[in-house]
């Protein structure tokens, strides 16, 4: 009797950093979460984005003068998000005043989005929280300007075991996304985009439960390192979850362009999403991991055709995004 045929191992990992293996699919690319500095600086993560198929970078900026001359030196590269300032938290009426004066200069250079650090030291060093009073007339006017919002509230679990134990310091995790979900029901009109699956690529189920309560709740794919070793945990659940809410994922690396991070350091992240998301290579990441002992491992969700063209640029079309 013959014997029963083996399922194919998954592909193992070939990590170089020559060019980059052909993409499956002949599509746009947005990476839709990175923080970008002065063109010099910025320029390595440019290059490498353009050979990894990349079309276009939402940029997190902190003015409109940082972002005008990385679109004079990037033309057809950049779609802006703007930080607010929170220098003048303690004069509430002047706050509101500059931030919105910053808002409105920004919406009118073409900016698409707002971005809120809101992990747990945030609360700590500013004494606010996202649902903070003194910002609801800063959302109103997001509202009005037709912004959408890059909203980071949680990070790793192990995290919360180590550097913010002191939980009557930094709350729980759990405890954090309340200042979120506050603000996801009062200001529904706007659009809202969770950095790095929520904050919580460990918990999927807690994931789902607010996009499905949320209908202006998207998530990005980005903490590059975090989200691979999370979902890679977790394969079979991760490409059931990433299939099933398909059109409300937006491709994010997080990349972030400080002076001295290299081409070297940016091809690793888009080399790790490429694999995550389109092969189902498996073995160990390139990504130096403290949370996962040094090394974590990469195990790919061969997600379908249409589940990528969602991912990579159709939903940040429909979004607004780009």
């Amino acid at each position: 009797m013959p014997s029963k045929p083996q399922a194919a191992s998954p592909k193992p990992l070939l990590f170089d950093f020559g060019p980059p293996p052909k993409r499956r699919l002949a599509c746009p690319i947005y990476d839709c979460h990175t923080h970008v500095g002065s063109p010099s600086v910025t320029r390595s993560l440019v290059t490498v984005a353009r050979r990894y198929g990349v079309s276009g970078l939402m940029g997190i900026c902190g003015s409109v003068d940082e972002a005008r001359k990385l679109r004079d030196a990037f033309p057809s590269t950049f779609q802006f998000a703007i930080r607010l300032d929170f220098s003048r938290r303690d004069d509430p009426p002047e706050f509101v005043r500059s931030n919105t004066a910053l808002l409105e200069a920004a919406a009118e250079f073409g900016f698409r989005m707002v971005k809120f650090w809101c992990a747990p030291p945030f609360r700590v060093r500013f004494g606010m929280t996202l649902d903070d009073p003194l910002l609801q007339p800063v959302f109103e006017r997001i509202a009005s300007l037709g912004l959408r919002c890059l909203v980071h509230v949680a990070d790793p679990d192990a995290w919360f075991d180590t550097v913010y134990a002191d939980a009557a310091v930094y709350g729980t995790k759990a405890e954090n996304y309340a200042q979120l979900e506050n603000v996801l029901r009062t200001h529904s009109a706007v659009i809202f985009q969770g950095a790095h699956f929520a904050g919580d690529p460990e918990h999927l189920d807690h994931v789902a439960d607010l996009l499905d309560r949320y209908p202006n709740y998207c998530i990005d794919t980005s903490a590059t390192k975090w989200i691979a070793r999370e979902l890679s945990r977790q394969r079979d659940r991760a490409r059931q979850f990433a299939i099933g809410y398909a059109d409300r994922i937006v491709f994010g690396s997080d990349l972030a362009m400080w002076r001295g991070v290299t081409q070297r350091h940016c091809t690793s992240r888009y080399w790790v999403h490429q694999m995550l998301w389109e092969t189902d290579c498996t073995g160990p990441s390139p990504i130096r991991d403290p949370d996962a002992g040094g090394q974590a491992a990469i195990r790919g969700l061969n997600l379908p055709d249409d589940a990528l063209e969602r991912i990579y640029h159709l939903n940040a079309r429909r979004l607004g995004l780009f």
